[in-house]
């Protein structure tokens, strides 16, 4: 059920997994919260101690599987990981709470046994929207009918061939010089905010919303987004590799680690630990990959000379989709991810589009390209600061530019008078 997601649930300290850092009452408190249809995010105590996060079963929304990541332990284990497989059983009456049964297992990469375990849980109280630890407005998701929603919507505001100033309401058009029908500025929605409620209402009378619909999937949806898709799919399903694809991996699985090594320790001391106990921020692969993009035009002086070249958002984008779905709120990424990162951003590099002024090459050939790119990169000397830390220019240009940014944002948000997350 829906309403299961908005919960405080406590465990009784009897069980094997009890922490000595604990609430008082012999109990430790587990908040969960769901976001969408089907993923559910949480953590254990606090925020700080352990994170949780997961996905309902697609059949049965009584079972969900996820995995808690703990931040503070008496005893630090790197790549630990304890998988919890839930399900949840009415109360026998009206006094009794929900509950639910817990069979949990911890893994670690770098051992061969597995911890296992039991857990019984019981609904202790409603989970606030304004909650310390886990805010509704930090954790935003679309439900399906939600989904479809907001595709009426941007339907609307992409608009048809008659543009800003015809009959239509768009405000990018195919007669547009933005290359990408997505690229649009906030302002530019709400300077059309007004115009666009009265055509919402004209809309439902003659039915042209749908129209809309049709041809921002047609046009827009499949030509920008789903043939880029289809492509990865046949090398990328879920987070199962193409056996082809490995194969070029493991063939540059030295130069890889060296990489994934130095640009995950750019901000801490970790030169001496191994490939299975390194994470990547996302202002880490976001700077690795601008790198390696430059590092192209050190190979081929012209290679970007036609376009081709992804974004700051397209690489963004990238180390998301890299993610489990069970693990989507961590804030890092592990090697098996960054190689999945990898894929993503071969596929986005000279992307099929609609009149394209480059040469949309295929996937394996872009992929032999993104390795050589790392090859080269891996070969330049980097900078050292005074700890011994790798330095990158490029990470920190990125974090002075999100700073700026998110300031820039307080700023409008506090002189409008509203908060967004």
């Amino acid at each position: 059920k829906k309403t299961t997601s908005k919960r405080s649930l406590k465990i009784n300290t009897k069980d094997s997994s009890k922490s000595k850092e604990s609430p008082p009452h012999q109990f430790e408190v587990y908040k969960l919260r769901k976001i969408g249809d089907l993923r559910m995010i949480g953590c254990m105590n606090e925020k700080g101690f352990a994170e949780i996060g997961g996905v309902f079963n697609r059949r049965n929304y009584k079972k969900a599987k996820l995995q808690i990541k703990f931040k503070k332990r008496r005893i630090k284990v790197h790549n630990s990981r304890r998988v919890w497989n839930c399900e949840l059983f009415p109360p026998q009456s009206i006094v009794d709470p929900i509950r639910m049964k817990v069979q949990w297992q911890e893994i670690h990469k770098n051992s061969a046994s597995k911890k296992m375990g039991n857990l019984k849980l019981f609904k202790y109280d409603t989970l606030q929207e304004d909650d310390a630890d886990i805010p509704v407005s930090d954790y935003v998701g679309l439900s399906r009918h939600e989904f479809f929603d907001a595709m009426l919507c941007v339907a609307r505001v992409v608009g048809d061939d008659d543009g800003v100033n015809g009959t239509g309401t768009g405000l990018v058009t195919r007669k547009s010089k933005a290359k990408n029908p997505f690229e649009f500025s906030v302002d530019m929605v709400q300077d059309k905010r007004t115009s666009m409620i009265a055509q919402k209402k004209k809309d439902a009378a003659d039915g042209d919303l749908y129209v809309h619909l049709h041809e921002f999937v047609t046009q827009y949806l499949y030509e920008f987004v789903y043939r880029n898709d289809a492509v990865l799919h046949a090398y990328l399903h879920d987070t199962e590799i193409a056996e082809e694809v490995k194969q070029k991996l493991r063939s540059s699985v030295t130069v890889l680690v060296k990489l994934f090594k130095k640009f995950s320790s750019l901000s801490r001391d970790q030169t001496h630990t191994t490939k299975h106990e390194l994470e990547l921020g996302v202002d880490e692969w976001c700077a690795m990959a601008v790198e390696m993009c430059n590092a192209a035009e050190s190979v081929d002086r012209g290679v970007w000379k036609h376009g081709g070249r992804p974004t700051m958002d397209e690489i963004a984008e990238c180390f998301v989709l890299s993610k489990n779905e069970e693990l989507i709120n961590d804030d890092e990424i592990c090697f098996v991810e960054f190689q999945r990162c990898l894929l993503y951003f071969a596929n986005i590099c000279f992307k099929q589009c609609p009149d394209a002024t480059y040469q949309v090459l295929p996937f394996l050939a872009k992929l032999d390209l993104v390795l050589k790119w790392g090859q080269k990169l891996e070969s330049q000397k980097l900078k050292f600061t005074s700890a011994n830390l790798y330095k990158s220019d490029t990470l920190t240009k990125i974090k002075r530019i999100k700073s700026m940014h998110h300031n820039l944002l307080d700023r409008k948000n506090s002189n409008s008078g509203a908060s967004f997350a």
